[in-house]
């Protein structure tokens, strides 16, 4: 039963089917330059703060930036390795401040979260040190997956080649962007973001993490280097870049030998975190994981029991049972190669942004992929994808037929067809079209219109729902408050994929989408500019 309630983030994705970004993080770990931080025994030592439990807050802004912690929760810490010099320092600095000292044990939902040993690396040499460059090839990202360019800017993806900013350095300096934006005949904001990212990408592949680390944190736009001519130069770099880069390769934090005042003048190992939304204490995880399984777990387990009912491969929802970390690219062209479907993806969704459907689907399953996929027990996943797959599906047609007022009728039926042409069960079908239709009319009435005249009755169609689909004596109120929230993220991902936070990818590159809706959206948006949550 246990594993049926597992999320994405508990399930290690080495498996027999390794991509070559998996291969190249296990060889990073084999040579020391990342390390599991669950393997770690990870301590925060701090002063009190006098309010009552303690657990990582990611709004903190503590180092001058959006996803700084030198001190987590704006309260002087120490994160090591050892216990014993985490207490020292909570007891001298509970001493200066007539406190009490806490010791807090970090982990990590992620049983793949790293801690980058960035200093390992220049110890490797030969072979050793030529693998490890070429392992952290393996994880760099596209530049614009890793920096997509402004909605406004969206043009200029046919103009970008990677080897228009580099120079004969092998970098694109600071002094560059004026005389490339004239000569590529793009505006100059556009070649420094690339041309930085451009930047971030060589010093990932000469290996100079602990530069590129360092800067992250203190907030530095650029890196200064020594030229071959011994001048020292600017180097942008591209901070959402490696961010990204960061969070796609299961990177939190990593570690920095500090002197330590306090600890009179010593020089200790200090791990210093950037992704807070992935690091947090034992008890609070524990806390997290036993509420989802109250909301989730009658649902998950039905789910379970219905798609994976006769095992066969090829079908989409066993597909996507035993495919958790597939990209939304993937499932995309897994949709179009049903009969008859592959033209209609590639339709005008009829938005003014003259987005394809496909194109507004994929930005749809990317935002709920970088968002809940995560956070869900794992078993919901394919449920949650196909409803995000048919959420618009007959949006084209009702847009061809000059009849977009009706288009929910359209998706209902073009829904149920490609449901039925991909053999999914007929209770999955019902709730899918459930959860798209009266299901969605109800959170935009809810979150988007903030009508809150019928809160009962809301109420009363989820318990109902749910009764159709568990059976009566299953049903409580924290389940029925799940299905509210499987239908909230749906509203959410279809509704952010109109803000500033989504990413639309093309053949040509990555861009945002325009902030239409940006004004729904919680402001912070944690390490990765991608954090959908609708504003309280």
């Amino acid at each position: 039963m246990s594993e049926k309630l597992l999320n994405r983030r508990e399930m290690p994705t080495a498996g027999p089917e390794q991509t070559k970004q998996q291969q190249a993080l296990q060889y990073l770990e084999q040579v020391g330059v990342a390390k599991k931080l669950n393997r770690l025994n990870l301590y925060h030592g701090r002063a009190s703060s006098g309010q009552g439990d303690w657990q990582v807050d990611p709004k903190y802004n503590n180092a001058g930036n959006n996803t700084g912690n030198y001190n987590i929760n704006e309260i002087p810490a120490l994160n090591t390795a050892s216990f014993e010099v985490a207490n020292q320092f909570a007891k001298a600095r509970s001493l200066k401040s007539a406190s009490s000292a806490e010791i807090h044990h970090i982990a990590s939902e992620d049983p793949d979260a790293v801690i980058l040993d960035c200093d390992t690396i220049s110890e490797l040499n030969g072979v050793d040190l030529a693998k490890t460059r070429s392992a952290i090839d393996a994880t760099i990202l596209g530049i614009t997956e890793g920096s997509p360019l402004a909605f406004e800017d969206r043009d200029s993806l046919k103009r970008i080649r990677a080897t228009d900013f580099i120079n004969q350095d092998g970098f694109m300096y600071q002094g560059d962007i004026r005389s490339l934006s004239r000569r590529m005949g793009i505006k100059e904001s556009v070649v420094e973001q690339v041309g930085s990212a451009v930047n971030t990408i060589a010093f990932l592949h000469k290996g100079e993490l602990n530069r590129l680390c360092d800067a992250f944190m203190d907030n530095q736009p650029s890196i200064s280097i020594h030229t071959p001519d011994g001048e020292m130069r600017s180097v942008p770099i591209n901070r959402e870049y490696l961010a990204n880069w960061f969070r796609e390769n299961h990177i939190v934090g990593y570690k920095r030998n500090v002197i330590s005042a306090t600890l009179g003048g010593r020089t200790v190992e200090n791990y210093l975190l950037f992704d807070l939304e992935k690091v947090n204490t034992e008890k609070e995880n524990e806390r997290r994981k036993r509420e989802r399984n109250r909301r989730f777990g009658k649902i998950a387990l039905k789910m379970s029991k219905n798609i994976t009912r006769n095992n066969e491969r090829g079908k989409m929802a066993d597909y996507l049972s035993e495919h958790p970390f597939i990209k939304p690219q993937e499932i995309i062209q897994m949709a179009k190669a049903t009969p008859g479907y592959d033209k209609l993806f590639e339709q005008d969704a009829g938005n003014w942004e003259q987005f394809k459907l496909q194109e507004h689907t994929e930005t749809a399953l990317r935002l709920f992929d970088k968002n809940y996929a995560d956070i869900l027990p794992v078993s919901m996943l394919p449920v949650m994808r196909m409803a995000l797959l048919v959420h618009d599906i007959g949006k084209p047609v009702a847009v061809k037929n000059h009849d977009k007022a009706n288009q929910k009728r359209y998706n209902l039926d073009f829904a149920e067809h490609f449901l039925k042409q991909n053999e999914v069960d007929e209770p999955t079908i019902e709730l899918i079209k459930t959860m798209i239709g009266e299901g969605m009319d109800w959170t935009h009435r809810w979150m988007i219109k903030r009508d809150r005249s019928e809160g009962r009755q809301y109420y009363q169609f989820c318990e109902d729902t749910m009764k159709r689909y568990l059976g009566k004596k299953h049903v409580d109120e924290k389940t029925v408050m799940g299905f509210r929230n499987m239908l909230e993220v749906l509203q959410i991902c279809d509704s952010a994929a109109y803000t500033t936070m989504a990413i639309t990818r093309t053949t040509n590159g990555s861009y945002r989408n325009y902030g239409m809706f940006n004004r729904t959206f919680d402001t912070y948006h944690g390490l990765t500019g991608q954090r959908a949550r609708i504003r309280p």
